[in-house]
C-alpha cells in the first residue's frame, strides 16, 4: 500500500538526472536530512518511493509486519521473557496496513507536523525551480533494494 506523508528537513538541491533514476533526486542537508515526519505507523515497514517537493510530501510503500509479539498469560509487559513472537495472520497483516493508513489519513498535514513535533520542510528556491522543470516522466518509479 502507498501512503503520502509530510516531509521534514532541509533541501539543498534538486538533481533532475538523479530524479530520473530514483524518482527522488533530492539532495538534503547532512545535518538536517529530508525524511518523512516521525509518526507511529504500527507494525509495518516502509520504503521511500518518491518525493513531491511542491507539496512537501513523500510517497512511501508500506508493508505489513510478518510477526506479532504476544504477552504470555499473566506475563509482565516489562519483562522480555514474558513475550513471545508468532506469525501474523492475513487478517492481522491487513489490520496493520489499515492502522497505518488511518494514522496518516485521519489527520491534516498541519496536524501531522504538530503531532510529530517536526518542523516544516525547508527548501531553496533554486531546488524548487529545478523540481518544477523536471520532465513529466520523473516521479514514482518502482525500485527494489
Amino acid at each position: 500500500m502507498r501512503l503520502k506523508v509530510p516531509i521534514t528537513g532541509k533541501v539543498l538541491e534538486y538533481d533532475p538526472v538523479a530524479g530520473q533514476i530514483d524518482g527522488i533526486g533530492v539532495v538534503g542537508d547532512p545535518d538536517d536530512p529530508v525524511k518523512p515526519v516521525d509518526i507511529h505507523l504500527g507494525n509495518v515497514s516502509w520504503r521511500l518511493v518518491a518525493i513531491d517537493l511542491e507539496n512537501d510530501l513523500a510517497e512511501i510503500e508500506v508493508s505489513p509486519g510478518e510477526n506479532i509479539n504476544v504477552l504470555k498469560d499473566g506475563g509482565d509487559p516489562q519483562k522480555p521473557e514474558d513475550w513471545s513472537s508468532r506469525a501474523a495472520t492475513p487478517v492481522e497483516k491487513q489490520s496493520f496496513l489499515d492502522n497505518a493508513k488511518s494514522a496518516v489519513e485521519s489527520y491534516t498535514k498541519d496536524e501531522l507536523y504538530t503531532m510529530s513535533k517536526s518542523k516544516r520542510l525547508v527548501k531553496s528556491a533554486n531546488a524548487l525551480e529545478k523540481y518544477k522543470m523536471k520532465p513529466p516522466n520523473v516521479g514514482v518509479r518502482e525500485q527494489s533494494f
